[in-house]
């Protein structure tokens, strides 16, 4: 029955982390033995990593071309993990143990908690749908079902289609966990998943900021409860789910976590040789989960390090330490890098050089997107500033003021701003938005390019790249409140020193005037207020409007109707494997693989470039059926055409006119907006065989 039931899809997200957790602990205990000295995670830091460990690991193991994935390996692992950090806790008498049950008890702990839980219901609340998103959706849905069908990372998607796979696997191995431990329909992985990871946001902020509270005056868990409050509450990124990109949401929460450690890393000397493996290794396994989220965060590590070195960091070491690191996080998508080499410029990405032919490139025409609508964060009601409406000029004014606050306190060193905002802080927000900018500035312009250098688009999408760009705008944003959360500290301790000084010399001292004191005051109630209302206004939107843009949003990408599943249901039962099905691309027909084994004509990605499927295309979408497509439908050896209404934004549908009009047609399914029509000259011109 689909959707799965809330409360069911709740209770297996929990379970599921709680399962995972125990195995990433038992590895990153195992990566500090390897490194031979402890790391110092806060604990949130400690249990994502974990958690994010665990994946990774089944990722490996997924892509050991052994066949060894499935339920009684994902069991036995997660087994393993439970049974071996039993064994560490009684080793260590229980302290790891203990010390994760004093910071869940802690206020920090306990607000996070909360607060996750509380985003995790939410998200629930607005994401819940029969199918995910229509074009990113059916693809990870399809690469869930051969990596169970094969028992592991296959090479190609046969026998649904004949592209090859060269997009790393890591989503759809977490997807997978909860089809083959709970039994979830595969269709259902793409949406019950991303309010897990999206859940993470607060703690992985509250890790960020507990990170580089040393660049700060704040203590390690004020700094850390700020960032949570902040991305927890206002900014947009990464805790709004974006409907599709699956992969890029597991990676968002990570991303936060890994900026924090990548601050630490720098500042560690080059010769840690041991750390720059378990830095590739982490960066290594966020390439396996997304692409966008590994490549950008492999461009910050550079920057960053030539940061260092400009700042008068000198190691020789220093670069040569971050492109150890890079080999080891290629190592993690190796198989990706093959599949790149075997078949990337071949027509339609298949295995073989010749594909299926009439193969010719399409002119896709300029896919520039806009500078402005990715780079500029000066645009009114800009929605990557803030879907959410009422929050859109707050958040644009807390940046302006942010950029000015940076302007003031890097150009007059003298400034008062520097007792209250760190210049490390600062320029370290700064260069991170510069590299994101740069990143995202020559994705545009690859972008702007009709050759098959754009495809470079493949492996880190410029809409992605640009809400990572966002992320730091969000941070730049945060300096303000960030200052607010600093000048009352350091009014806090002025009046302790005030105090202090007047209880010892009160004998001599004349009677204290009023104006300091006032000052103070009215200081303390603008820091109050900066902090405060745009907190307090984030928490009042997440209630009242989230849930319904989530929803809304992810409508306009899902839109599947009772009768797409319908014809879905039927199609499993009455469709012979020999059916070679037409499908438009991002409808709901593309989910047909997870109901019958048929091979699917459509536009996978990476797109082939067949111009008899975009021709059929753009005539089907028009209602029309001119001569020339009866011979395009016998070259693609189509034996059905399945026709779906408007499941997406992103492509139109096809028309039902064309099949119900020419005498090539008969109906084998038809209600709604939903239609399977059989083509009659080509079952018997067909092959008749799956790809």
């Amino acid at each position: 029955m689909l959707p799965l039931a809330s409360s069911d899809v709740f209770a297996g997200l929990i379970v599921l982390f709680v399962l995972c957790v125990p195995l990433g602990l038992l590895l990153v205990r195992g990566t500090e033995w390897f490194l031979g000295r402890s790391i110092h995670f806060s604990c949130p830091e400690r249990i994502l990593v974990a958690f994010y460990a665990a994946g990774s690991l089944l990722f490996l193991v997924a892509s050991i071309p052994l066949g060894l994935y499935g339920l009684d390996t994902v069991v036995a692992l997660l087994a393993l993990g439970v049974v071996g950090f039993a064994a560490l806790s009684i080793r260590e008498r229980g302290a790891g143990l203990a010390a994760g049950v004093r910071f869940l008890g802690s206020r920090p702990g306990v607000a996070l908690a909360l607060g996750s839980l509380a985003l995790l219901i939410v998200e629930l609340w607005g994401a819940l749908v029969p199918l995910p998103n229509g074009v990113d959706g059916t693809v990870y849905a399809l690469f869930v079902n051969v990596l169970i069908r094969d028992h592991g990372v296959a090479w190609t998607l046969a026998p649904y289609a004949t592209s090859g796979i060269i997009y790393p696997q890591g989503a759809p191995v977490w997807m997978s966990v909860p089809v083959l431990l709970y039994g979830w329909p595969i269709v259902s992985a793409p949406v019950v998943l991303p309010p897990l990871f999206l859940s993470f946001t607060p703690a992985a902020a509250y890790a960020l900021g507990s990170r580089v509270a040393s660049l700060t005056r704040l203590s390690p868990s004020t700094s850390g409860l700020l960032f949570a409050a902040f991305f927890g509450l206002l900014a947009s990124w990464p805790r709004l789910y974006v409907a599709g990109s699956y992969d890029f949401i597991f990676g968002l929460p990570m991303f936060l976590v890994a900026l924090g450690l990548i601050a630490s890393y720098v500042a560690l000397p080059a010769h840690r040789w041991r750390l720059a493996l378990a830095m590739g290794a982490l960066l290594g396994a966020l390439c396996a989960l997304s692409l966008a989220v590994g490549t950008a965060l492999i461009l910050l590590l550079a920057g960053y390090e030539v940061w260092s070195i400009a700042r008068a960091v000198h190691s020789p070491g220093r670069l040569a330490r971050f492109f150890v690191a890079v080999g080891v996080a290629v190592g993690f998508v190796s198989r990706s890098v093959i599949g790149v080499i075997m078949w990337f410029g071949y027509p339609g990405h298949v295995v073989t050089s010749t594909g299926n032919s009439p193969y010719a490139p399409i002119v896709s025409g300029n896919t520039f997107t806009g500078w402005q609508s990715q780079l500029d964060p000066f645009v009114p009601w800009k929605p990557k500033i803030s879907p959410i409406a009422p929050l859109y000029v707050e958040i644009e004014a807390l940046l302006v003021a942010g950029l000015v606050l940076s302007a003031l306190l890097l150009g007059l060193p003298s400034s008062r701003a520097g007792r209250w905002l760190s210049r490390d802080l600062v320029t370290w927000v700064l260069a991170g938005a510069a590299v994101m900018l740069l990143e995202t500035a020559a994705l545009l312009g690859f972008g702007t390019l009709n050759t098959s250098v754009s495809g470079i688009q493949s492996i880190s999408n410029v809409w992605e790249t640009s809400f990572l760009l966002f992320i730091f705008y969000a941070l730049a944003a945060f300096l303000p409140i960030l200052a607010a959360a600093e000048s009352l500290r350091h009014g806090r301790l002025a009046e302790q020193r005030t105090d202090e000084s007047a209880t010892r010399s009160s004998r001599w001292s004349l009677p204290r005037t009023a104006g300091p004191s006032k000052t103070r005051r009215w200081t303390t109630l603008a820091a109050t207020a900066i902090i405060a209302l745009p907190l307090l206004s984030g928490a009042v939107c997440t209630v009242a409007y989230v849930p319904g843009y989530l929803h809304a949003s992810i409508v306009a990408e899902a839109n599947t109707t009772g009768d797409d599943l319908a014809a879905l249901v039927w199609a499993g039962s009455h469709l012979p494997p020999c059916s070679e099905v037409l499908v438009a691309p991002g409808s709901a027909a593309q989910f047909l693989p997870e109901y019958a084994v048929v091979h699917l004509v459509f536009p996978v990605f990476p797109s082939p470039t067949n111009l008899s499927y975009h021709e059929l295309y753009d005539d089907f979408v028009a209602g029309e059926y001119p001569a020339a497509a009866r011979g395009q439908l016998l070259s693609l050896n189509i034996t059905e055409v399945f026709v779906t209404g408007q499941t997406t934004n992103a492509y139109p549908a096809f028309q039902t006119a064309p099949f119900l009009g020419s005498d090539d047609f008969s109906v084998l399914f038809h209600e709604g907006d939903a239609l399977i029509v059989e083509f009659a000259p080509g079952v018997a011109a067909s092959s008749c065989g799956p790809g």
